[in-house]
């Protein structure tokens, strides 16, 4: 386990000093004082299953070919998962190289000099991250089990129809947010630090959809303001873009649901068709006795 804590000290023209600190930790070294080496086990088998998954999805892009490949949804996570997979193991690599350059400088000047691990660190940030997120993509990639469930399918066939619907919700819903966080950062951003950037107002904003409200920091700052600001958040985000999702996703669900029952009324007519066709080639006095019927 390595762990650097730097104190910066910052002296601006007019005589101010601005302090500032960090710590950072990461196990980079083969063997710990306990010698447990599961952390890094963990790490390199990581790593070697996203090689082999690597190895799988080039397999099934140059098997299926680009046009057929990428006409599926799932073949848009499995590329967005090579490209995860190959910055884990430039990430990986970059941070081993990195420490074995700081370990080669430490060898030859030992503690006179002073280790910079900060390289090692970002990359070791990065390498978790990215790690993360193609963990994240391999998790989405098993609701590719459940497609054989009617349920599922109905689902991604309604959320196919209803996309362009659900772009432009997505377009006004990121409209309107943006524009309270700019509010937000105007009003409140002076007094309150949770709306200090628009960054941190976005994510305060988030946690209002969320449920999580912060009204006494609204009233604290501004009674009227506060109080307008928070009930036309709430009721637009709560009432107003809840029910329009709901609403999109009921309507793209009902023409799922019709064309699946179109379909199946295709395959039980063409099933009957077949039957009869059968029928009428071996038994050919049963469609004379139809034809009769029909006469009569």
């Amino acid at each position: 386990m390595f762990t650097q804590a730097t104190i910066a000290f910052e002296f601006d023209i007019y005589g101010g000093v601005l302090a500032s600190k960090s710590i950072s930790t990461a196990n980079i070294s083969l063997f710990d004082r306990d010698n447990r080496t599961w952390f890094k086990i963990v790490e390199i088998c990581a790593v070697i299953c996203l090689v082999l998954s690597l190895f799988g999805s080039i397999n099934r892009l140059r098997r299926e070919g680009s046009k057929v490949f990428f006409c599926s949804l799932w073949n848009w996570a499995e590329m967005l998962m090579v490209i995860l997979t190959l910055l884990c193991i430039l990430f990986y690599v970059l941070r081993q190289n990195s420490f074995l350059s700081v370990m080669k400088e430490f060898r030859i000047h030992g503690h006179r000099s002073f280790l910079d691990f900060n390289t090692v660190f970002y990359w070791q940030i990065l390498f978790h991250v990215t790690m993360g997120m193609a963990g994240s993509i391999a998790i989405l990639k098993m609701l590719k089990v459940t497609t054989f469930n009617p349920i599922w399918t109905t689902f991604a066939r309604s959320v196919t129809i209803g996309l362009p619907d659900f772009q432009a919700f997505m377009f006004a819903t990121t409209f309107i947010i943006f524009a309270y966080c700019s509010f937000g950062r105007m009003i409140f951003g002076n007094q309150a630090k949770s709306y200090c950037t628009l960054s941190r107002s976005m994510l305060t904003l988030l946690f209002f959809i969320l449920g999580e409200a912060d009204f006494e920091t609204l009233i604290g700052v501004d009674l009227i303001f506060g109080r307008f600001f928070f009930i036309t958040f709430m009721f637009i985000s709560q009432y107003l873009v809840v029910f329009m999702f709901i609403a999109i996703m009921r309507d793209a669900l009902d023409i799922a649901k019709c064309m699946e029952c179109r379909e199946e009324e295709e395959v039980i007519n063409y099933i009957v068709e077949t039957v009869l066709l059968y029928l009428n080639a071996f038994y050919p006095q049963l469609e004379t006795t139809y034809d009769d019927t029909e006469e009569l």
